[in-house]
């Protein structure tokens, strides 16, 4: 991953971690990454792992375009990749969600959302999550012109794997045991 960023101009910026605990060892919970610094509000791409496996579970990536595009071409790319957006918000936002198979049917769509902006920890609300899978955001900043995207935010969150290994750390820690790995 560190060099597949590198290799588009993303330099490290800063790290979380977890601590030592439940038997698992300190671990990475959250990497920032910055892009070349060529703007005043540089490119980032945040990531956050799953507390066991250290799985990437969430993304959230800022990026300027040094092109003309387009609102609908951008919402149609996505589209093309991920479905018909569950949730339109004007004509800057789109979601789409995925709500795990056989959980509770009542919770709305929009419960499942992934945050906007710079929020990749969604451990403090965690339990609101229990029956998502997935979820993409796309935030669009217009630009000088209709219709022109000056900056696109898109964040990932894989709810499923975020919830229930946040499940299995929060029970080895209630019942004082350790996690096999």
């Amino acid at each position: 991953m560190e060099l597949a960023l590198k290799s588009e101009g993303y330099y490290f910026s800063r790290k979380s971690a977890y601590k030592v605990e439940a038997g698992l060892p300190e671990r990475i919970a959250t990497a920032h990454y910055k892009k070349d610094g060529r703007n005043l509000e540089p490119d980032f791409l945040m990531v956050a792992f799953s507390p066991v496996t250290s799985k990437v579970v969430a993304l959230s990536r800022s990026e300027r375009f040094n092109v003309e595009v387009l609102v609908p071409d951008l919402v149609k790319n996505m589209s093309a990749k991920y479905g018909t957006p569950a949730v339109v918000r004007g004509t800057t936002e789109a979601s789409w969600v995925e709500k795990r198979t056989g959980k509770d049917g009542t919770t709305p769509l929009t419960q499942c959302e992934a945050a906007a902006g710079l929020q990749i920890n969604y451990a403090a609300t965690i339990d609101h999550y229990a029956n998502c899978k997935r979820a993409v955001r796309l935030a669009m900043s217009p630009g000088p012109k209709p219709q022109i995207v000056w900056r696109m935010t898109v964040n990932l969150v894989d709810f499923e794997t975020l919830y229930d290994e946040t499940m299995q750390l929060r029970n080895a820690l209630k019942d004082k045991t350790e996690i096999k790995r």
